[in-house]
């Protein structure tokens, strides 16, 4: 599971507690968020069941060609 934008790591959680065996991904643009995150999840980010990661704010540009 992806939680784009996952802040403080919350959603992770519950995330985490509804399927045992997910893995589950949060990615932020805010470096502090995904330090909070990392820190309110420490006892799971050691399972390897979850990954966070801060990403540039442009991640998500939407690409493909315009139509005339």
């Amino acid at each position: 599971m992806l939680d784009i934008g996952c802040g403080g790591g919350a959603t992770l959680q519950r995330l985490l507690k509804r399927s045992k065996e997910a893995k589950v991904y949060g990615i932020d643009i805010s470096e502090e968020s995904v330090a909070k995150a990392k820190k309110v999840n420490a006892d799971v980010l050691e399972s390897r069941y979850l990954s966070l990661k801060v990403q540039p704010r442009n991640f998500l540009t939407r690409t493909g060609s315009s139509t005339s």
